[in-house]
């Protein structure tokens, strides 16, 4: 017979909005009108993804804990101290967790050094072996502390061919260098190759933390 073709009822999800009685004036110009309202507490915390951005960004965590899903479209961002901006949201269900970024912290500068250099002694056993440092350092320029959560990323590997080899914490000191700056080096780690610090910065205070990590592959290996 015919392929069955796609009904509306073949997924998906159907919602009747009511909106309440509003006079819309005859301007032209677009209205908004409320069909929902919800108040949930926000899990605010400052996070910087140096590799991406070289600003502290506010973070909010939100629980959807209305009665109707979320829509995907733009968001207008509004704090205490007025209109922040524009962001976009995904389709978010009932009780599902979503993100909302603020913008940056302007009192906090960061500023991330990425260095790599080849063990040509590795060519002899037939590897290519690299190692890459990473320092990101943090200035608190405000009279507030901040607590800061500080993410970078290391390679995984997928292939026999391909190895790599995180060093210790404390591997990577800047004071061996003589520089004076307090180092975090705790840390936390996943099998997504993402490598986070959280890293409390004191009013007018540097902090910094480092990452290093080595790279073999077999020679012959693409895009090594």
């Amino acid at each position: 017979g015919p392929a069955e073709v796609p009904g509306i009822d073949d997924g998906g999800l159907g919602l009747v909005l009511t909106a309440t009685k509003v006079t819309i004036r005859a301007d032209g110009t677009p209205h908004r009108i409320d069909v929902g309202a919800f108040a949930c507490p926000p899990q605010l915390s400052f996070v910087a993804m140096p590799l991406r951005s070289p600003w502290v960004h506010l973070r909010a965590r939100l629980v959807n804990t209305g009665a109707m899903p979320l829509l995907a479209g733009p968001v207008d961002l509004i704090m205490a101290s007025g209109y922040v901006g524009r962001a976009e949201v995904g389709f978010v269900a009932v009780g599902e967790k979503f993100a909302l970024g603020f913008g940056p912290e302007s009192d906090v500068r960061v500023h991330r050094t990425e260095t790599r250099e080849r063990d040509d002694a590795g060519l002899l056993g037939g590897w290519n072996v690299q190692t890459t440092r990473v320092a990101v350092r943090l200035s608190n320029l405000g009279a507030q502390r901040r607590e800061i959560v500080v993410t970078e990323r290391i390679p995984i590997s997928e292939v026999e061919q391909v190895e790599v080899q995180v060093a210790a914490s404390d591997a990577f000191l800047l004071a061996s260098d003589g520089e004076a700056i307090t180092q975090v080096t705790a840390r936390a780690m996943d099998e997504r190759g993402l490598v986070s610090w959280s890293v409390e910065l004191p009013p007018h205070g540097r902090r910094a933390v480092t990452l290093e990590y080595r790279v073999k592959s077999q020679r012959g290996v693409a895009g090594m």
